[in-house]
């Protein structure tokens, strides 16, 4: 069976891929045990999006979006840095946060991402050391020009009250993210601590557009989607899929596995791996083995193969006698013929 990896936060997991569902939500397949196993995947939804005059975009899937290959690899992506707030203020999946604290509403692509950024103690001093050096710049700017004009170098504090930048407190500066200062820093953490590259990210945008137009039902819809859009749409992404023919499309997620005997996926998942069993020719099976077809001939004769019946159970056992025959030559001689 196809080898399929799956690699979700820092673990990996061996899978041998067996089918999809009927409506590609899930991936059949079993664990190296021989367990057979259940994937669940999602798309990126597309219902919820607007087109430029705010309306439904209408961006449809394909009733089998996925192309006709095998999917040998599932992996993290992102596509675009997460957001960045002044403290730990809500819970990005439902919303609660702590009514003590001031709460700026997050923006829909805030939402879709999942999860967000915010300083800690280290990162608000290398935000206050790069604050500091932004405000002695900008007042030096602001000295030797002969007219200077005041709106350039001024921002607002939290009463929304105009200020010199070189007045502002840092604490403020934090919340109001003055100079973009907080999410450099804290963007700069994230692609350290997770490794993601941003020029390799910007490329992945370029890709994923590509992969979705494979998908969509009527690919010259996206023509109509506004940058908000396409951000909310890169937000959502969250895992990368790889296919045998080199083809790649993007997911929103992938849950963990379960035993198919969970729900009702027994049934489809033996219909399956009923239709899977393979049947391999001489020649094949040869090539599978590395030997001759002499050779192969007498491991089907000393295991009662049946040649017009080979297929992976009976390719495995060939394989034991082939690895054994190895370790001791003596066993190869027994009740050897030439065909």
């Amino acid at each position: 069976m196809p080898k399929l990896e799956v690699i979700r936060g820092k673990r990996k997991q061996i899978l041998y891929f067996l089918g999809w569902n009927a409506d590609q939500s899930c991936i059949y397949a079993q664990d190296s045990s021989g367990n057979d196993r259940v994937l669940p995947i999602n798309l990126p939804s597309l219902t919820d999006l607007l087109d430029m005059t705010s309306q439904p975009a209408g961006l449809r899937y394909k009733k089998s979006p996925f192309p006709d290959t095998l999917p040998t690899r599932i992996q993290p992506v992102r596509l675009i840095a997460p957001p960045c707030r002044a403290c730990e203020d809500y819970n990005p999946k439902t919303l609660t946060y702590d009514a003590s604290k001031p709460m700026p509403i997050p923006e829909d692509w805030e939402i879709d991402y999942g999860v967000y950024w915010f300083p800690d103690d280290d990162d608000k001093v290398l935000i206050s050391e790069e604050f500091s050096a932004y405000q002695a710049k900008e007042k030096s700017r602001f000295e030797s020009e002969n007219n200077p004009e005041p709106s350039k170098y001024k921002t607002l504090d939290l009463n929304d009250t105009a200020q010199w930048i070189w007045d502002l407190p840092v604490q403020v500066a934090i919340i109001r993210n003055c100079g973009g200062i907080r999410d450099k820093v804290l963007h700069d953490a994230w692609y350290e601590e997770t490794g993601f590259d941003p020029v390799e990210m910007k490329s992945e945008r370029f890709n994923f557009r590509e992969s979705l137009e494979q998908m969509l039902v009527e690919p010259e819809q996206l023509n109509k989607l506004p940058e908000p859009q396409w951000k909310r749409l890169h937000a959502r992404i969250k895992y990368i899929a790889h296919f045998e023919d080199d083809t790649i499309c993007y997911l929103s997620d992938i849950k963990k596995t379960y035993n198919p005997l969970e729900c009702t996926d027994i049934q489809s998942i033996e219909i399956i791996k009923d239709s899977k069993i393979v049947s391999y020719s001489l020649k094949e099976t040869c090539e599978k083995l590395g030997r001759g077809e002499n050779a192969v001939r007498r491991y089907m004769k000393r295991l009662g193969i049946d040649s017009e019946q080979i297929a992976d159970v009976q390719i495995g056992k060939m394989m034991e006698l082939r690895d054994k025959i190895s370790k001791r030559p003596d066993l190869g001689k027994k009740n050897r013929r030439k065909y």
